[in-house]
């Protein structure tokens, strides 16, 4: 079946985690070879890693996480005070601002498309990224929305610990969440997968 997506965004629930090291592997490489490439793929590593939504990471400044890699954060969505971790990806991060020509710690870490500091790329214009991405990996299943599911799809695999997940992408219910970042389904498949009467 053709997924015409030319006048239609995906829905939240039709994004898909990347759930191999390969399929992430080969999004970081599409990404680097774009023409803001330094920039897209800082906001996925920023994203993958983080679990935060892409309307939070596009709102970063400079001055948040230079000098501080557990800064604090009021999510754009829910209003709510989250602390997040970059420890992980700190030599990444700092690299990607040394290479950049950022004046201020109130430059947006992710300035748009002209290069202009005082304006963060949009959550649509990074999503228009994703899609050149998706088209390049021949899929239909991806949006700005992977990044935080692949967080939680992997945070999970490592923790096993759907509590754990819960928290950190700050959702109400375990439901909720393995649904959000497709183990239910998957769960569900695997049990399928030799079950024969």
């Amino acid at each position: 079946m053709i997924n015409n997506r030319k006048n239609k965004k995906l829905l939240i629930t039709d994004v898909q985690p990347l759930r191999t090291k390969e399929d992430i592997a080969n999004v970081k490489k599409f990404l680097s070879k774009g023409y803001f490439g330094e920039r897209d793929l800082m906001i996925f590593m920023v994203g993958i890693n983080t679990g935060l939504r892409c309307s939070d990471i596009v709102q970063l400044k400079v001055g948040t996480v230079l000098h501080d890699k557990t800064p604090y954060i009021y999510e754009q969505k829910t209003g709510k005070k989250r602390q997040v971790n970059l420890n992980n990806i700190a030599k990444e991060l700092n690299l990607y601002i040394r290479h950049q020509d950022f004046t201020s710690p109130d430059d947006y870490l992710f300035p748009s498309r002209k290069h202009n500091v005082s304006q963060h790329i949009t959550v649509n214009g990074f999503y228009k990224v994703i899609r050149r991405v998706e088209f390049q990996m021949g899929r239909h299943d991806l949006g700005t929305h992977t990044m935080r599911k692949t967080f939680g799809y992997h945070f999970y695999k490592k923790t096993n610990s759907i509590a754990m997940v819960m928290q950190v992408l700050n959702h109400s219910n375990p439901a909720i969440t393995k649904r959000y970042i497709g183990i239910s389904d998957e769960e569900v498949n695997n049990q399928l997968s030799d079950f024969v009467l």
